[in-house]
């Protein structure tokens, strides 16, 4: 417990700007993914910005040796390219997916786990691939060409796995943000299983502070041990004021949920 602490401090002083970031953190934030095998088993999850500040090539050697792998989602999405070789490695080797937040591209990876759960709160969002680019007119046609490709892409996992044909399923890549609730998507056949009290998620944390301030809920509100052991530390040191507090909250967010799982 010291050192665990002993680590929230230091990501607390990070994102305060007082100190350098500790190790396993970089000056963008933290890493969009967290790893751990025990007996050729995976523990995977999935945060914001997939591929972004460090790609997933690491991540899919981590893989190679691993038979199978739990598989939660709490992501805004992100690399297309990245998210789709990730999608092709966890596709038959991952029995479950615990979706708290799913939205664009790390939708695709709910949908290679075999049984996909949502927690009743969740929320999965689709749209279009987009990007942003200064070129020539060549660069900006190849670009647009390679939108096209990756959409032909999405539609694929999309309809291959739910069962929708492509022009239900495209209507709602090109009219913006699409948001389904849990029900909605387990409805659609893009989750199987609606769960009504899993692992407190990192992205709930935000909405469990109370208003106006960064301290959290009383531990009567905790669903697990991590949460209450996350709480009562920062309890201890007060009123805390942040520079940025939602990556503050989502930064102690990641730490709760990592403790709520019960990892071997």
């Amino acid at each position: 417990m010291r050192v665990w602490a002993e680590r929230a401090l230091a990501r607390y002083r990070f994102l305060r700007g007082l100190d350098p970031a500790p190790d396993g953190l970089n000056d963008a934030g933290p890493s969009w993914y967290r790893f751990r095998e025990v007996d050729a088993i995976g523990y995977l999850h999935v945060g914001d910005n997939i591929g972004a500040f460090a790609p997933a090539a690491p991540l899919l050697s981590a893989l190679e040796g691993v038979e199978s792998v739990q598989l939660t989602i709490d992501s805004s999405g992100g690399s297309l390219p990245e998210t789709f070789a990730l999608h092709t490695r966890l596709r038959g080797s991952t029995p479950t997916c615990t979706v708290h937040r799913a939205i664009s591209s790390s939708v695709l990876l709910v949908q290679a786990a075999e049984h996909r759960t949502i927690a009743s709160a969740g929320k999965i969002v689709l749209h279009a691939p987009a990007c942003a680019i200064f070129g020539t007119g060549p660069e900006l046609r190849h670009a647009a060409d390679e939108l096209d490709h990756s959409l032909n892409q999405q539609l694929d996992i999309l309809c291959g796995r739910s069962g929708l044909a492509t022009s239900k399923v495209k209507p709602w890549l090109e009219s913006g943000m699409t948001v389904f609730t849990a029900e909605e998507a387990k409805q659609l056949n893009l989750v199987d299983e609606v769960l009504l009290n899993p692992s407190a998620p990192a992205g709930s944390l935000l909405d469990r502070l109370h208003p106006g301030s960064s301290l959290p809920v009383p531990d009567g509100d905790c669903r697990s041990e991590g949460e209450r052991l996350v709480f009562s530390f920062l309890r201890r040191m007060g009123e805390i004021p942040v520079r940025d507090r939602l990556k503050y909250v989502r930064s102690i967010g990641a730490y709760a949920f990592h403790h709520s799982r019960n990892l071997p």
